[in-house]
């Protein structure tokens, strides 16, 4: 009993000496004038990554409390016509429609470089990256960091989305953007064999520090977590929505041979 009444009390000279160590209306100092807290964390980012410093970097990227800057990239992007570029420009509309900021990172397509404006305000990069299949950058993984470095601080992004399993460029971005401290997600569109062992050895390298993946069916769910081999709690599956304004029932019914 002698012991421990001897310890409470040396904590409370303790407790006492921290409290008068702590200066005069440290409590409630104000902060500075003229700068926001949304910016005043966006440039703590761009300053931490700046200097090379990931943990900075980490907790200077945490989701915000209001809306936030969002990166989507693939390979995959109009001028192509396609199921994912569809995919990636309504839903680029939809998160600018609830108060977010949408990004598109692409590679180049013939006379499309650059920056371009979308409807809605929507960013799309048109970055200067070859192409050697499919509509694919030539996979180099620190070939494109610099640019996509540059993009992903310039436009103060706190989440990256990647699109396609065969977009090298989405697979890329996704690595420079956990290296930056940044959210990251990545929806899988497609299925493929599962016995593929050289294509899905480099699906699990590319997805293994991944925060979230979405796949469009509970079928494409079960091909991507034996293909990468992810934890199926880290997988959501989020069905393609279908927009009725643009696609509806014929007035008149059209036979069938006619369609055909």
């Amino acid at each position: 009993f002698h012991n421990r009444a001897h310890r409470a009390s040396q904590r409370q000279a303790g407790m006492a000496a921290a409290a008068a160590a702590i200066p005069a209306g440290a409590g409630s100092a104000a902060p500075a004038c003229g700068v926001g807290e949304d910016e005043a964390d966006a440039e703590t980012e761009v300053n931490a990554a700046e200097n090379g410093s990931r943990t900075s970097a980490a907790s200077a990227a945490s989701a915000p409390v209001g809306p936030m800057n969002v990166c989507l990239v693939s390979d995959f992007f109009f001028p192509n016509v396609g199921g994912v570029e569809n995919h990636i420009f309504h839903l680029a509309r939809c998160l600018v429609a609830r108060g977010h900021k949408a990004v598109i990172i692409t590679h180049a397509y013939g006379q499309y470089r650059g920056l371009r404006f979308l409807q809605g305000g929507i960013k799309v990069y048109y970055l200067p990256l070859a192409t050697f299949y499919n509509q694919c950058i030539v996979p180099t993984v620190f070939g494109s960091l610099v640019v996509v470095r540059r993009v992903l601080l310039h436009e103060r992004i706190h989440i990256v989305h990647g699109h396609s399993s065969f977009s090298a460029l989405a697979h890329e971005t996704l690595f420079h953007a956990i290296n930056l401290g940044l959210k990251t997600v990545f929806t899988d569109h497609s299925m493929f064999h599962v016995d593929s062992v050289f294509f899905n050895t480099l699906l699990r390298v590319a997805l293994c520090n991944v925060d979230r993946m979405i796949c469009v069916s509970h079928t494409g769910k079960e091909n991507t977590v034996l293909r990468a081999g992810l934890d199926p709690q880290l997988v959501s599956v989020i069905p393609n929505a279908v927009d009725t304004s643009e696609f509806r029932p014929a007035r008149v019914p059209v036979p069938l041979s006619e369609r055909l």
